[in-house]
């Protein structure tokens, strides 16, 4: 998988870096020691160096929307550090055949309906609407608008991207309650001609919604990167290859349910809730738990919550706590176990649900303490490749990877460093450092200090 493309080779400084830490020696404790703490920084910066690679990507094409498959992959190797080329790969072309079918609804939207912007959406919005959602709202009749529709008027590539003004006309896209919006990875359209279009789409309840906006943008973006996540793998007995995600990137994928696990879960609790000594019972229902199939179902679901938590981290004032305490609300919109048709109310949903509440109070903690420590120093660019960081993680290991890849002793440090003297660290440092430092800054103030004492 990490091969050199046609397009793209593997950077000279992670060859090097990668080599370096392999060659150390580790015969003595000592040496062990400080292999693992280079393997550490290693793995840190690996990290960074994919989030930025990731997030630049991403902003390029957003400021100029004309780039090809080869001009973005020219920008990435002259700019980033490539570690990964087929996966880099992957993800420009997705990036590509995604922003290439907006431009071609929008070409068609406006061939269909040849007037003023506003009269457009309008039409667009009643024809989504007549035609049903996947969530439900199907009325199979054009509605009379009581608000302003239109689409959002800084065109954004990865979606085509609609605002709904009252709360009225957004419930017939979406029925559900205490949605500011809903992100849709392919909406189908018919076109007059009876041709069927798919297409990324956003909706807003609301006009100009910032927040609303920015979020469903996040799960558009972690929409693409989880489509390049496929990859071609040979198959020991078999010719032809096979195509295969990775999981250890994101978890599991959540565009596709366990249905097979969850089934296996269902029939093994059933079979637990007729036995009558209470003892054994515990036994049973203990190693259901600790069972694989337990785990992928458990894995489904803090995936869907990763999903969440990264679209809410993308707008500039996002809310991560608040957003966690929706996730946690089992009677809300995410109890996602009742979306794999496990009533709520029954026991078994009761088990998965709070061991849905451990992992994600467990795995998050860290997370949202360093989400705020760069949300309150206003560190965007921090924050913002922070949450590529976390796109590359399973959120089962997002818990363990913020502490051993240094990012709270990161934050420790600037701390420390913080109170001791922040005019040392002013005077040293341009705005745009002093704002968004990199632990290189850091570790330069550190020794700032050191002299001055």
């Amino acid at each position: 998988m990490s091969e050199d493309t046609d397009l793209l080779q593997r950077s000279p400084e992670y060859l090097e870096n990668l080599g370096n830490v392999r060659r150390m020696p580790q015969e003595s404790p000592e040496e062990r020691r400080m292999k693992h703490e280079a393997a550490q920084e290693l793995r840190m910066n690996y990290l960074l160096d994919n989030a930025k690679l990731l997030w630049g990507t991403v902003q390029a094409l957003g400021e100029d929307p004309s780039m090809d498959k080869k001009e973005l992959a020219q920008y990435i190797q002259e700019n980033f550090v490539v570690s990964h080329p087929g996966d880099v790969e992957r993800f420009i072309e997705n990036l590509v055949t995604t922003k290439e079918g907006v431009a071609k609804t929008i070409k068609l939207i406006k061939e269909e309906f040849p007037n003023d912007s506003k009269t457009i959406a309008s039409e667009f919005y009643k024809d989504l609407v007549a035609a049903g959602t996947s969530n439900g709202s199907t009325t199979g009749s054009e509605p009379s608008l009581k608000g302003q529709v239109r689409f959002t008027p800084n065109r954004y590539p990865l979606a085509i991207s609609l605002e709904v003004e009252t709360e009225d006309d957004f419930k017939l896209i979406d029925i559900r309650k205490n949605r500011g919006g809903f992100f849709e990875e392919s909406r189908s359209y018919h076109l007059s001609s009876d041709v069927l279009h798919y297409f990324p789409l956003i909706v807003v309840r609301g006009l100009g919604k910032e927040r609303s906006i920015g979020h469903e943008e996040g799960h558009a973006e972690m929409s693409v990167f989880m489509s390049s996540l496929w990859y071609r793998r040979k198959v020991e007995g078999r010719k032809e290859e096979t195509m295969d995600r990775d999981r250890e990137v994101w978890g599991w994928f959540t565009d596709r349910k366990p249905t097979r696990s969850l089934e296996n879960i269902e029939r093994a609790f059933e079979e637990a809730g007729s036995i009558e000594d209470e003892v054994r019972k515990a036994d049973i229902l203990a190693k259901i738990k600790e069972g694989k199939d337990w785990h992928r179902v458990m894995l489904w679901a803090t995936s869907k919550a990763k999903d969440e938590i990264l679209a809410e981290m993308k707008p500039e004032r996002g809310n991560v706590v608040w957003h966690l305490k929706n996730l946690t609300n089992q009677g809300g919109l995410y109890n996602y176990f009742e979306r794999l048709g496990i009533p709520k109310d029954s026991p078994l949903n009761q088990l998965l649900w709070q061991d849905y509440q451990v992992q994600l109070a467990t795995q998050t903690e860290s997370v949202v303490e360093l989400y705020d420590f760069y949300q309150d120093r206003s560190w965007d660019k921090r924050k913002e490749l922070f949450r590529w960081v976390l796109a590359q993680v399973p959120m089962e290991k997002w818990g363990k990877m913020v502490k051993d890849c240094g990012f709270l002793d990161e934050a420790d440090l600037y701390e420390n460093i913080w109170g001791k003297s922040e005019d040392i660290a002013k005077k040293t440092f341009s705005t745009s450092e002093y704002n968004n430092p990199n632990i290189e800054e850091l570790y330069c103030i550190e020794e700032i200090m050191i002299l001055e004492d």
